[in-house]
Order: structure tokens, then C-alpha cells, then sequence
């Protein structure tokens, strides 16, 4: 994975949004992964996408990575990928 080719006195340049430190982008990595992992859970419990958006897997992230159309795109696009 990309992340492991840097060190924390990376900084990296996206070509949208903010330059970044290491420590962001680990965060934004762990943000990621934590969503995806509770919404392959719901999919494998036979929630629908509409069952997922309610139950809010990105709670305690919106306030941080909300931007762009909001979490319920991510929750959307995840679902859409997970539930192939």
C-alpha cells in the first residue's frame, strides 16, 4: 500500500484538497478502513443500503471527512462496492 512507502516527515501533496501530513494521511487510512469493516458487517447481517445510511457507520467521522455531498455518498459507494 502507498502509506508504507513513507515515513512520518512525509508530506503529501494530493491533487485535491489539502497537503498533507504522514500522521493525516494514517488518520484518513484508519477512517477508511474502520467504515469499510462496519459496513461489510451490515452487509453480511442483510442490511440494505437504506438500513445502512440509518445506522450511521460514519458517525463519529462526519464531523472531520463529512465534506463533498456528505458521509451518506461514502456509505453509498462503499455499499455499492462491498455488497459485488
Amino acid at each position: 500500500m502507498f502509506i508504507k512507502k513513507l515515513n512520518e516527515d512525509s508530506i503529501v501533496v494530493p491533487r485535491h484538497g489539502p497537503i498533507l501530513a504522514y500522521v493525516d494521511l494514517a488518520d484518513y487510512v484508519l477512517m477508511l478502513k474502520t467504515v469499510r469493516d462496519r459496513i461489510r458487517k451490515m452487509i453480511h447481517d442483510g442490511m440494505s443500503l437504506e438500513q445502512v445510511i440509518t445506522a450511521k457507520p460514519t458517525a463519529e467521522f462526519d464531523e472531520k471527512y463529512g465534506a463533498g455531498g456528505g458521509p451518506s455518498i461514502l456509505i453509498d459507494r462503499a455499499y455499492m462496492s462491498l455488497s459485488r
